[in-house]
C-alpha cells in the first residue's frame, strides 16, 4: 500500500492511523494524521474493506492511535467496532 510505502521510506510511522470514507474527511485526517507522522486508510461507509481491515490487522501491534474521521453517516458505528476488532 502506499501507507507501506512511506513507512519503508521513512516518512510516516505506524504508530498513529487516521480512518475515514469520504473525500472531505480523508483530506482533513490525512493532514492531521500527516503533521503527527502518521498514516490514512479508507474504508467504505457500511461496511470495513477486506484490505483495510487486513492492514489494520497486520500492523495492530505498532498502532498506537486510531482515529475515525466522520460522523457515523461517514463511517457507521458498525465500521468503527469492525475496526476495533481488526486492531485486537
Amino acid at each position: 500500500t502506499i501507507a507501506d510505502r512511506a513507512v519503508a521510506k521513512g516518512w510516516l510511522a505506524y504508530g498513529t492511523v487516521g480512518i475515514a470514507s469520504k473525500l472531505p474527511d480523508a483530506v482533513a485526517g490525512g493532514s492531521a494524521c500527516g503533521s503527527l507522522g502518521g498514516t490514512l486508510v479508507l474504508t467504505d461507509t457500511a461496511k470495513l474493506t477486506p484490505g483495510t481491515a487486513a492492514w489494520l490487522a497486520k500492523h495492530a501491534a505498532a498502532i498506537e492511535d486510531c482515529y475515525v474521521f466522520g460522523g457515523p453517516n461517514s463511517v457507521s458505528e458498525g465500521v468503527v467496532a469492525a475496526i476495533a476488532r481488526a486492531l485486537q
